[in-house]
């Protein structure tokens, strides 16, 4: 049975299940979420960045993390993907090329997990894609919310 986790990382409370924080989406993926016994009161807490917490809570829930290439918040999420054992995530993290575009990265079960979908430019349509190897997902741009000024993409 899945129930309610509260996580305190860095300082910022998160609420999700340990259903999400138990799910791999790659397939090297061992998250140390599965080995923990989650508290099911109280709180939990991570002496981790937050901010790169909210896209490995994008990658846990749907398997699909959109940011925009920054050499340094790529770095930072790299670390924070072996920290959490998200082994494919920080593979594919390691192996990105520089881009000034969007990049999304996606997890696939079926095929190849955290395919790179591609660099699109911001506010450009991408909702939906060629390849039948994963589920079309519709992301709307979001600004100042959860990271301040700094723009993230929520997907549906």
């Amino acid at each position: 049975m899945f129930h309610p986790v509260k996580l305190n990382v860095g300082g910022e409370e998160f609420l999700t299940t340990t259903r999400t924080l138990r799910n791999c989406p790659g397939k090297n993926d061992l998250s140390i979420f599965r080995k923990m016994n989650l508290p099911r009161s109280g709180v939990m807490f991570i002496d981790r960045n937050p901010e790169m917490f909210v896209l490995i809570m994008f990658y846990l829930q749907d398997g699909i993390i959109r940011i925009r290439y920054d050499e340094h918040r790529i770095a930072l999420l790299q670390e924070d993907a072996k920290y959490y054992g998200l082994n494919h995530l920080a593979g594919r993290l390691r192996n990105l090329q520089p881009f000034d575009d969007y990049l999304t990265i996606v997890a696939n079960r079926e095929f190849d997990p955290c395919e790179i979908v591609g660099a699109e430019e911001e506010g450009a349509d991408v909702s939906s894609d060629t390849s039948d190897s994963y589920e079309e997902f519709v992301f709307e741009t979001r600004a100042s919310d959860v990271l301040g000024n700094r723009s993230w993409w929520e997907c549906y």
